[in-house]
C-alpha cells in the first residue's frame, strides 16, 4: 500500500516499502575511465570498477561540471541495478549519484578513506 505524505515544502512523499528498498543496490565504485559520447555536449561515459561486482559502463550528465582527469580514480556513490537505458548511441547501466550544491552545481559525494569498491550502502 502507497501512502503520501507532505513535506515541509508542500511536496507530495511517495514511500517505498523496506522489501522495496533492499531491491534497489546502492553501492561504492571507482570511476577508471571517463570518455566522452559523440554528438553529447553534457555526457560523459564512464567506466566504474565495482570490485566483486565488476565493471559497468555509465553515462552521466556531468561533463559541463567535470574534467575528465579530475574524474579518472575517484571513488563515488552510484545505483547499480538500474535497468540498463540507450542514451545518445550507448547503454547506461546505473547512475552516479550525487548532491547539487547550493549554486546547483552536482557534487561528488566523497567517501571514506579504507571504504572498498563494491561496498553496499545502506
Amino acid at each position: 500500500k502507497e501512502e503520501l505524505s507532505v513535506n515541509k515544502n508542500d511536496k507530495l512523499i511517495s514511500y517505498i516499502s523496506f522489501d522495496e528498498f533492499l531491491k534497489h543496490m546502492i553501492l561504492v565504485g571507482k570511476i577508471i575511465q571517463v570518455d566522452d559520447i559523440i554528438n553529447s555536449e553534457k555526457l560523459y561515459y564512464l567506466t566504474v570498477d565495482f570490485g566483486s561486482e565488476g565493471i559497468k559502463k555509465i553515462a552521466s550528465g556531468i561533463k559541463l561540471y567535470y574534467k575528465k582527469e579530475d574524474l579518472i580514480g575517484v571513488q563515488t556513490i552510484f545505483s547499480f541495478n538500474l535497468e540498463p537505458r540507450a542514451l545518445c548511441g550507448v547503454v547506461s547501466s546505473g547512475m552516479i549519484l550525487m548532491a547539487k550544491d547550493i549554486s546547483g552545481v552536482p557534487q561528488l559525494i566523497k567517501i571514506s578513506d579504507g571504504v572498498v569498491s563494491g561496498a553496499r550502502i545502506g
